[in-house]
């Protein structure tokens, strides 16, 4: 029911979400996290962006975002979370997605001005609808090969940020 899900984003303000994601930070500090990245999927863009404006986030990915209209539902300036953030940014936008999230959109102008923008990335996927990564029907072979392909972009993105070693190709 959209109305409710709309309703339930709403209530979910960072004042709401924020002690909550300390409570998740000071536990990993606790267990020696030191490198952080953060993943997220439409509405999840936008506590991607949030969470990119903290130091000990390193790395933030969001597919299909949808950070702007949540930004603007929960009344914030979309311009200014993009300015706040501190690390390398992968958008990976649908063809119907808002522009602001793709290539020489809003966020990607912001970015430009960072010490890391050229390890940012921004991809529209042009035969993709919004949500086609993690509930897209992977029967349709056009779907199945750019859910791959969307997800092996973010293990790479990963991997180089955080340092981890390649995951052999299991095909």
């Amino acid at each position: 029911n959209f109305p409710a899900f709309i309703r339930g984003i709403r209530s979910h303000t960072w004042d709401v979400v924020a002690p909550k994601v300390e409570k998740v930070f000071a536990l990993l500090e606790q267990r020696g996290v030191h490198k952080i990245g953060v993943f997220g999927f439409c509405w999840g863009g936008w506590l991607v962006l949030r969470l990119s404006s903290r130091s000990d986030v390193c790395c933030g990915a969001t597919m299909h975002p949808s950070q702007s209209q949540i930004a603007s539902m929960l009344g914030e300036n979309f311009v200014q979370l993009c300015e706040a953030v501190q690390c390398p940014q992968m958008l990976l936008a649908a063809a119907e997605d808002k522009p602001d999230v793709k290539e020489g959109g809003t966020e990607e102008q912001v970015l430009k001005g960072k010490p890391f923008a050229s390890e940012c990335v921004f991809r529209t996927f042009q035969e993709m609808r919004h949500g086609w990564v993690n509930r897209g029907d992977l029967q349709d072979p056009a779907v199945a090969r750019d859910a791959a392909e969307a997800l092996r972009l973010a293990g790479d993105f990963f991997r180089k940020h955080l340092s981890l070693v390649a995951v052999p190709d299991s095909s």
